[in-house]
């Protein structure tokens, strides 16, 4: 149950915030900038079935829009460094 409501949760992100783009005669919505998903707020995220995740979704695309968490230096650690840094 948990994976299909992150599934739904995250459709719900890129089709409510997320750029469209033309894809043939398809529009598909790309996932959504971390600096767009903080300024959606908590409210929102919560409108969009995130539940008791919106708090830290909006808390972690606040830090990572900020610039206090970068996610390229993340990934260019090793596992436990990536870890701790989390």
């Amino acid at each position: 149950k948990q994976v299909v409501q992150i599934r739904q949760v995250v459709h719900a992100l890129k089709r409510d915030l997320g750029t469209p783009h033309s894809l043939g005669p398809h529009v598909v919505h790309a996932f959504p900038a971390a600096a767009v998903i903080a300024s959606a707020g908590e409210p929102l995220l919560r409108s969009l079935k995130a539940g008791f995740r919106a708090k830290n979704l909006a808390i972690a695309a606040e830090q990572i829009a900020s610039g206090e968490v970068d996610l390229d230096a993340i990934h260019r650690m090793s596992y436990e460094e990536g870890l701790r840094e989390l």
